[in-house]
C-alpha cells in the first residue's frame, strides 16, 4: 500500500491549506455567482454522463431486431433527446463560466486593492527587504495565480470530480467487472499525479521569487537611467539584468523539462485506459454479455474520463502556483507595522534642536548603519550631510523622519 502521508510535510500542509482557505473567503460576498457557477457546473456534468447513455439506446435499437417502424421511432426519439442535450448543455456551459469568470475578476480585483492598501501603510523597514520589482511581481504574477487557483481550477476540479463520480456509478450500474478492468491503470496516474505536485511545488516558489527579482533588477535600472547613463554604467546594467534574467531561464527550464515529462506519461495512460476499454467491452460482446450499445457508451465513458486524468497534471501545476502565491501575498498583508507597535504619540509642534546622542542603528537584515553616532543641529540651522555611498547619510534622514 502507497503511504501517501510521506510525500508532503504535514505542519507545511497546513500552512498551505490555511493561505488557500484565507484567499478562498474572500470571495464570500459572490456566493451567488459561485451558487449559479455551480448549477451551471452539474447541468453540464451531467448532460456529459447522459449523453452516451443515449447513443447507447440507438444502438441497442439496430441491434434489437424490433420492426423498422419502431426502430426508426425510437432513433427520432433519441435524436430529440441528443438536442435537447446539446441545447441544455449549452446554456449550462455558459452560466458556468460567465458567472466563474466573474468571481475570479473580483478575486483579483479585491486581492490588489488589499494588497495596495497594505503596501501604503507599511513601514519603511519592510521596504528594506522587500524591492519595488518584488512588488509588483506579487501584484501581477501572484495574484492572477490565486485568482486562477480559487476561482476556475477549484470549479474545474469539482466539474472533473462530478464526471468521474458519475461516470464511475453508471459503469458500474452497466457491468461491474468491466469498470473495475477499465479503472485498473488509475491508481498509477494517482501516484505520479502526487509525485509531480511536490516537485512541481517548490520550483514554483523559486520561480516566482525569481521573476520579483528579475522586475527590480529592471525597475531599479529604468527608473535611475539617467544615473546609469551620467556614470556609463551601462555594462554593469546589463550583466546585472542579464544573470536575473538567465536565473530566470533556467528555473522556467527546468519546469519544463518535468512537465514534458509528466504530461505526455498521464497522457500515455490515460489513453491506455481508452484502449483497455475497448478491448475489454469487446471481449464482452462477443461473450455476450453486454449489449454493443453497452460497449459504445463504455469507450465513450472510457473517452470522457481521460480528459479529467490528463488534466491532473496541468490543475496540479496550476494549484502550486497559486499556493506560492498565496505564500507571497499573505507574507505582505500579516506584516507587521512597526510604526503603530510603538505606541508613542506623534509630535505636532517641533521646536528646538535636534540631537542625536551615541544613535547604533542597524537594519533589519543585520546590516549596521550607523554606529555610536552623535549630531546636534541648532534651531534654525541648515545643514549639509556629505559622505561615501553607504556612510549612513539616508539612515540618519530617515531615523529623524521616524520611518525606523
Amino acid at each position: 500500500m502507497v503511504n501517501w502521508y510521506r510525500y508532503y510535510d504535514t505542519g507545511k500542509l497546513v500552512i498551505i491549506m490555511r493561505h488557500l482557505l484565507r484567499a478562498f473567503r474572500m470571495v464570500k460576498n459572490q456566493w451567488g455567482r459561485r451558487i449559479l457557477a455551480g448549477i451551471g457546473m452539474l447541468g453540464d456534468s451531467a448532460g456529459l454522463i447522459l449523453l452516451p447513455l443515449v447513443i447507447r439506446n440507438v444502438f441497442d435499437t439496430f441491434t434489437s431486431g424490433q420492426p423498422l417502424a419502431d426502430s426508426l421511432s425510437t432513433i427520432r426519439t433519441s435524436a430529440l433527446y441528443l438536442l435537447i442535450l446539446a441545447v441544455t448543455r449549452f446554456i449550462f456551459v455558459y452560466v458556468e463560466i460567465y458567472f466563474q469568470e466573474g468571481t475570479g475578476n473580483y478575486i483579483s480585483h479585491d486581492l490588489r486593492k488589499l494588497l495596495f492598501k497594505r503596501i501604503l501603510h507599511l513601514p519603511f523597514s519592510f521596504f528594506d527587504t522587500k524591492k519595488t520589482g518584488d512588488l509588483m511581481s506579487v501584484l501581477t504574477r501572484d495574484v492572477d495565480a490565486v485568482r486562477d487557483g480559487t476561482g476556475f481550477v477549484i470549479m474545474l476540479i469539482l466539474v472533473n470530480a462530478m464526471i468521474v463520480i458519475g461516470i464511475t456509478i453508471a459503469m458500474l450500474i452497466m457491468h461491474p467487472l468491466l469498470t473495475l478492468i477499465i479503472f485498473a491503470t488509475f491508481p498509477l496516474l494517482g501516484i505520479l499525479a502526487v509525485w509531480y505536485a511536490r516537485r512541481i511545488g517548490p520550483l514554483y516558489q523559486s520561480l516566482q521569487k525569481q521573476s520579483g527579482r528579475l522586475h527590480t533588477t529592471a525597475q531599479e535600472n529604468v527608473s535611475g537611467i539617467r544615473v546609469v547613463k551620467a556614470f556609463t554604467r551601462e555594462p554593469e546594467a546589463e550583466g546585472k539584468f542579464g544573470h536575473e534574467n538567465e536565473q530566470f531561464y533556467q528555473l522556467g527550464l527546468k519546469i519544463a523539462r518535468l512537465s514534458s515529462t509528466v504530461h505526455p506519461t498521464m497522457d500515455f495512460l490515460g489513453s491506455f485506459s481508452g484502449m483497455v476499454a475497448l478491448a475489454a467491452s469487446g471481449y464482452f460482446v462477443i461473450k455476450g454479455e453486454i449489449s454493443l450499445g453497452t460497449m459504445i457508451a463504455f469507450t465513450s465513458f472510457a473517452e470522457n474520463l481521460i480528459w479529467p486524468v490528463r488534466q491532473i497534471g496541468w490543475l496540479s501545476e496550476m494549484f502550486q502556483r497559486a499556493i506560492a502565491g498565496a505564500e507571497r501575498i499573505f507574507q505582505i498583508v500579516d506584516a507587521e507595522d512597526a510604526l503603530d507597535s510603538l505606541g508613542e504619540p506623534i509630535v505636532k509642534n517641533i521646536d528646538g534642536d535636534i540631537n542625536f546622542n551615541n544613535v547604533s542603528f542597524a537594519y533589519p537584515n543585520g546590516e549596521e548603519a550607523v554606529a555610536d553616532f552623535s549630531l546636534t543641529i541648532p534651531k534654525g540651522s541648515t545643514v549639509c550631510l556629505l559622505g561615501m555611498t553607504g556612510s549612513g547619510k539616508t539612515t540618519i534622514a530617515n531615523l529623524l523622519a521616524r520611518f525606523y
